[in-house]
Parts: C-alpha cells; sequence; structure tokens
C-alpha cells in the first residue's frame, strides 16, 4: 500500500510536470511556417527533426527535405545522436505540431540549446505553398 508521504510527492510532480508542460523551457521556441522556411531555406539550414511515424513520413504529407526521421517515442534513445549534430539549430516538425511540441520540449529538458517547434505542423507548411 502506498503511503500518505509517497501519494504527496506524486501530486506534487504532477502538479510541477503541468506547470512545466511543453512550452515553458525558454530552449523551446516555437516559429511561424514563414520563419521556418527562411531558417531550412538559408546557407546554414538547421538540422530537421520530423518526429512522426515512418509511414506518415514516407505518405502523403511526405517530409521536409533533408529531414531526418525521429518518431517522438524515440527522441530520448537518439539523444547521443542528436547531441553529435547540435552544432546547428534544430527544427522539430510533424504533422500539425503537437507531438513536434513534445518532443522539442524533451529535447530542451535534456540540454538541447536552440530546439524550435513548427506552429501548425506539415499540413501548415503544405498548405502555405511550402516544398
Amino acid at each position: 500500500m502506498v503511503g500518505r508521504p509517497a501519494v504527496l510527492i506524486s501530486t506534487v510532480i504532477l502538479i510541477i510536470s503541468f506547470a512545466c508542460g511543453p512550452g515553458n523551457n525558454p530552449n523551446l521556441i516555437d516559429i511561424e511556417i514563414a520563419e521556418a522556411r527562411e531558417m531550412v531555406y538559408s546557407e546554414n539550414p538547421p538540422l530537421v527533426i520530423d518526429v512522426r511515424t515512418t509511414q506518415e513520413f514516407e505518405g502523403e504529407l511526405s517530409h521536409i527535405e533533408g529531414a531526418i526521421l525521429i518518431p517522438h517515442y524515440n527522441i530520448k534513445d537518439s539523444l547521443n545522436f542528436i547531441r553529435g549534430l547540435n552544432s546547428r539549430n534544430i527544427l522539430v516538425v510533424c504533422r500539425t505540431g503537437r507531438r513536434s511540441k513534445i518532443a522539442g520540449n524533451e529535447l530542451a529538458n535534456l540540454g538541447i540549446k536552440k530546439v524550435y517547434n513548427l506552429k501548425g505542423g506539415l499540413r501548415e507548411w503544405y498548405s502555405n505553398n511550402g516544398n
């Protein structure tokens, strides 16, 4: 049986996780489609991490050219690989911006600097004449 201190600690952790949820880390920056396009097509493009599934990456919406696929559920397992490439800014993308926000927040919480989340995701990217 779980005692009162354990329940209290669990409750405090839950409250803190909601208060410090996605978007509250200063190393995670939400950006609009126009700013993301500027970054992607610049002389020093970011590392684009697509956090969707393989089927989505190869599916109807396709993916941003040069993006690497790391499904959101594998982000933590890929941390050393990502750290090895972290001399560049990182742009995290998904279909709508929800999974990329979660994955980007996780990267930022694990110490990765300058993580950008594509607001609106690839649905917005392609609906606004993206490539």
